[in-house]
C-alpha cells in the first residue's frame, strides 16, 4: 500500500461576490485504492459519503495487477459515519490515455522538453470541449444535499481532478487567480513521489532514459490550467455559458451555490 497523495479540501476560497465556498464539503485526492488503511481512516474521519473516480476502467483495473486492493475493497474500509452507504459513481474521463498516445512519439527524444509542455497543454485545452457528458452527470451529484462530503479523485488527483475542482470553484464564482493557486498546490503534494519515479526510472535504464522530459508530466503547470481558463472565456463566453452548454442551467448552478457558499468561512492564509 502507498500514501493516498494529494488529498485536501478544495473549500474555504473566496468569491468574487465577497462569500466563501464551504469547507468540509469538498475534497479531493489520488486513487483511493493504493491507498493505506490509516489514510482511509482519515477518509473515514471526515465522512466521505460520495466518491467520483474519473479514472478508466482500464486504469482502474492496473491497480488489482499491481496487487492493490480493488476500489471495491478500499470503499469497503470507509463505512460513512451516518448509517446511509457510501456511493462510489464512475465518470471516465480519458486524459490519462489520451495524454499517453500523444506523449509517445516526443518522450524518448533528447531535448524534447518544450514539445511535452505543449502536448500536455493541448491535452489541457481539448478537455474543456470533450467532457461536457461527464461534467452534467457531476453535477447531478453535486445538486444532490445527501451527496456530501463528496471526494473526486483520478491517478494523482492532478489532472482530471484539478481540471474538475476549478470548473467546481469557477462554478461557484471563486475567482481566476484562487483558482490557479489551489491547482498549483498538488505540487507539493505530488512532486517528493514524482522524484522517487524518476529516480527509480534512471536507475533502471541505467541513465539513458531522458527523465527531464517528465518535467511537464509530473508537476501542475500554470499554463495548463490558464489554457483552461482562457479556453472557456474566449471560446464560451465565461464559465456559466460553459456550463450552459454543457446543459447545466443558470437556475442549477445557483442551487449549487445556495449549497456551498457561505458568508462567513475563510481558508487561512488565502486573501
Amino acid at each position: 500500500m502507498k500514501p493516498l497523495i494529494n488529498f485536501r479540501d478544495f473549500g474555504g476560497y473566496p468569491t468574487l461576490d465577497g462569500q466563501y465556498v464551504k469547507q468540509g464539503y469538498l475534497y479531493r485526492a489520488g486513487r483511493v485504492d493504493t491507498a493505506r488503511s490509516r489514510d482511509l481512516a482519515a477518509l473515514r474521519a471526515v465522512g466521505i459519503r460520495t466518491l467520483v473516480d474519473l479514472r478508466s476502467e482500464k486504469e482502474r483495473n492496473r491497480g488489482v495487477y499491481l496487487k492493490f486492493r480493488t476500489l471495491a475493497e478500499s470503499v469497503s474500509l470507509l463505512p460513512p459515519r451516518s448509517s446511509a452507504p457510501l456511493r462510489v459513481v464512475f465518470l471516465p474521463m480519458d486524459f490519462d490515455e489520451i495524454t499517453r498516445k500523444r506523449l509517445m512519439p516526443v518522450l524518448f527524444k533528447r531535448n524534447a522538453v518544450a514539445a511535452v509542455f505543449d502536448i500536455i497543454e493541448g491535452v489541457y485545452r481539448d478537455i474543456v470541449d470533450q467532457v461536457c457528458p461527464q461534467l452534467r452527470q457531476l453535477f447531478d451529484i453535486l445538486l444532490t444535499v445527501e451527496a456530501y462530503p463528496l471526494l473526486i479523485t483520478c491517478q494523482a488527483g492532478r489532472d482530471r481532478t484539478g481540471f474538475v475542482s476549478a470548473v467546481i470553484q469557477l462554478a461557484l464564482g471563486v475567482g481566476a487567480e484562487a483558482v490557479v493557486q489551489d491547482y498549483l498546490r498538488s505540487n507539493a503534494y505530488f512532486l517528493p513521489q514524482a522524484r522517487r519515479i524518476v529516480m527509480a526510472l534512471k536507475i533502471f535504464s541505467l541513465g539513458l532514459f531522458p527523465t527531464h522530459n517528465l518535467r511537464g508530466v509530473f508537476t501542475s503547470q500554470e499554463r495548463y490550467i490558464r489554457t483552461v481558463i482562457n479556453k472557456i472565456d474566449e471560446d464560451y463566453g465565461g464559465i456559466h455559458r460553459y456550463l450552459a452548454h454543457c446543459h447545466i442551467t443558470p437556475s442549477e448552478q445557483d442551487i449549487l451555490k445556495t449549497l456551498l457558499l457561505s458568508k462567513n468561512v475563510a481558508m487561512p492564509g488565502v486573501e
